[in-house]
Formats: C-alpha cells, structure tokens, sequence
C-alpha cells in the first residue's frame, strides 16, 4: 500500500497507474492541505491511497494463450488497459467469435455489440403523467448522492420546466440537509426533511402536485445496520419507483460489492456510477454491471452543477471503453446545452 500525492487528481492518478499499473486498487481519495512556507499560505492537495492489483495471469500472446484471436490481441491490450478485469476481457472476445467466423473487418463492430449488451442500462428517470414520480438515491456517505440530487433537479426544473420536490431523510442530525435546501431555494424547487417515520407519512399525500420528487438519503456505512433499518421504513413511506444505488467508480471492486450487500435491505433497483472522472480507466463500468447485475442509468464525471451528469448509453460507453485511449473517456454533452453551472458549492465528498 502508498499513498500518492499531487495537485490534481489527473496528475495524482498517473501516479498511481505509473507505480501499480491500470489496475491498481484504489483504497481511498481525499483533499489535503499542504502548509507553505513561512509567510506563505498552503495549497490543496489530493491523496491517493492505492495497492498493487492482486498477481493477474500475463497478458496474452500468440504463444501464451491462442484462445484470444490474433486479429483481437490489440483489443485485448487497450480493454486492461482500460481497467476491464483480465477473465472479463478474454470472455467477451471469446463472446465476440473466434477466428474464421466472419470477415475481419467485421470483428471490431461485432465485438462493440457484444461490450453494449453487456452493459444493462435503464436509462433516465421516467416520469409519469397521473401521479409523481418519486426517485430516491442511496448509498455510502462520501458517493456523490446530494450533488447528483442537485444535478438531476436542474435537469429537470431549469431545462424540462417541471415541478420537483427535493426531499432530505437525514438520519445523523439537523443541518446536513441545509446544502440541497439552498440549492432549492436557488433553482425554485420545494425543499422537504422530515426527521421522522410519522413526519414522512404525513409528507407523502402533500406531494401529488409535483412531476418529481427526489429523496436524498443519509450516507450509511456498515456499522450502520440500525440506521439503515430506519432508512428502509421512512423510505417506504414515499414508495419510490426507482431507487438508484450510488456508488464510486473509483471504489474498490471488493468494497463496491460489500456496499451493494448492505444496501440491499433498500431495495434499489438501478445503478448510479459517479466519479467516472477518478477511475483508472472506463472498464470500471463493464466490471461493475457485470458483477452488481443492477440496470446503470446515469454517469457522473465531475462536481459541476448542472452538468457532468449523463444518461446511460450502451453505445456511448462502449465507444468509451472500446477507445485507444484508456483514460475516462465520456463526453459529458450537458456543457453544450445552454445552462449556466449553479453557484451552489458541494463538498468533494458530498
């Protein structure tokens, strides 16, 4: 395990990748505060605590391993780099046909299809024309829930003019909501936290006149079953339709999973990645869908309010996955689409 300083957390990543390789387990992330010199204010850092990837079998060769194609060895070589797990590269070229099947210069576009259906997508939120459509976001504290909230609300209220209804359940203590609450303020929308099962009840029938209400959810960790048990009943109480799972894209494949186990008593039923923006590579997305089997329905690369949020697209992240270029590779198009960022400041860990 090291620990990798740096300005930025592009230049913190190469970093990583130069010591450890594009595999390298991420263990964590965070801001720091590096003192100056005398008379000199300091400057903000980001540290990544990083290890070297489990011992993968070598990287395939016309002598190693004839089960990968000699036309698909290039491939190969930029899925891992790429991120994609070294068992899940070599079974969707195996997917994609073996030699002699087809035409060569059909085996890039068959392979492309074979990565898209991989990726189970859901798309956006759907919403509905008799009654509310009510989405609540979960997940572990530090996954990106509160600024996704805010990113979905500007979708919706600034760019489609319908009416949404943020609702904060914070089960840790007055005043961690006030953030979504002044981003409320600022858009036009309804701002709602309840602090109680009776309170949520009480909320749920107030609602009808909105198109969307969306429930931001206190950040849990493992040693918070009581809680989550909590969460699970006042979340009842507003019957979502889609209940997304938010996750880092840069967690630990190990802790990603644990985390889904954990939060499984919330019944979510669609996958939120965020951070696409520090995961070593956009294979993370393959990985990821393939081993939590829940529906992916947005990406998030960046902190920037109302962009950096985009649909799901089986096509668009395989293009990203598929690429030369093995760095994080979504184009984020809600930059080009008219709306100003909202100056409403989120933390890194929001």
């Amino acid at each position: 395990m090291q620990t990798f300083k740096a300005r930025s957390m592009p230049e913190a990543l190469a970093r990583v990748k130069a010591a450890f390789g594009p595999q390298a387990v991420i263990l964590g992330t965070r801001a720091v505060h590096a003192p100056g010199l005398r008379g000199m204010a300091g400057a903000q850092q980001v540290e990544i605590t990083a290890a070297p990837p489990e011992e993968q079998p070598p990287a395939a060769t016309p002598d190693r391993d004839s089960r990968i194609p000699a036309h698909a060895r290039g491939q190969y070589q930029r899925l891992t780099a790429a991120a994609v797990s070294d068992q899940l590269a070599r079974r969707l070229l195996s997917a994609a046909g073996r030699p002699g099947e087809d035409p060569a210069g059909d085996a890039q576009q068959r392979f492309q299809d074979t990565v898209a259906r991989l990726i189970p997508t859901a798309g956006g939120i759907r919403l509905h024309e008799d009654r509310p459509a009510c989405v609540a976001l979960v997940g572990p504290a530090g996954a990106g829930k509160t600024t996704t909230a805010a990113k979905l609300a500007a979708e919706f209220v600034l760019r489609q003019g319908r009416r949404a209804v943020l609702v904060s359940l914070d089960l840790h203590g007055v005043g961690r909501h006030e953030q979504l609450a002044r981003y409320a303020e600022l858009i036009g929308a309804r701002h709602e936290a309840p602090q109680s099962l009776d309170a949520a009840r009480a909320l749920r029938p107030e609602l009808v006149d909105a198109d969307l209400v969306l429930v931001d959810t206190s950040g849990l960790g493992p040693n918070d079953p009581d809680r989550r048990s909590q969460l699970a009943e006042m979340l009842a109480a507003f019957r979502p339709d889609e209940r997304h799972l938010v996750l880092p894209a840069s967690m630990d494949a190990a802790v990603q999973s644990h985390m889904a186990g954990f939060f499984a008593e919330l019944r979510p039923n669609r996958l939120l990645l965020t951070r696409l923006d520090e995961a070593l590579g956009m294979g993370v997305v393959l990985n990821t869908a393939e081993r939590l089997a829940l529906a992916l329905s947005y990406t998030s690369g960046g902190q920037t309010v109302p962009h950096d949020l985009q649909v799901a697209c089986p096509v668009e992240l395989t293009r990203a996955v598929c690429s030369a270029d093995a760095a994080p590779a979504i184009r984020y198009s809600d930059a080009g689409r008219g709306a100003a960022p909202i100056p409403v400041k989120f933390p890194q860990q929001a």
